[in-house]
């Protein structure tokens, strides 16, 4: 099995967060839960490809719950927290990663009700 050095997010990301940095944030949260999944199972992951997937993964979501990519809000974003925890549970990631991954966008979502 691979070992994984798993992300957390950089406290000076949180300083001065903006909705649109949280949700660059989550994007790339979402996408280190992917890449340690398939690392993990697979050893291997073809990052653009990955990184290509989360992103439309995250489009849709937000899209499915009448919510913009573009122009995120606190509230669009916790709708997309809530759904992609469903997604990740669905496809098969690994509880731990899953927890780990959701206090990291936790800590994003705080940061971003207090600036």
């Amino acid at each position: 099995m691979a070992m994984y050095n798993r992300w957390s997010v950089p406290k000076r990301e949180l300083i001065g967060i903006t909705p649109q940095k949280a949700q660059d944030l989550i994007v790339q949260c979402f996408f280190e839960a992917q890449r340690e999944t398939f690392t993990l199972s697979t050893g291997i992951s073809d990052e653009a490809k990955l990184k290509q997937m989360v992103v439309e993964t995250i489009k849709k979501i937000l899209e499915h719950v009448n919510e913009s990519f573009d122009k995120p809000t606190r509230q669009s974003l916790v709708k997309l927290v809530e759904e992609l925890t469903k997604k990740e549970s669905e496809w098969g990631t690994p509880k731990n990663i899953i927890m780990h991954h959701l206090m990291q966008i936790y800590e994003i979502l705080r940061a971003l009700e207090w600036s």
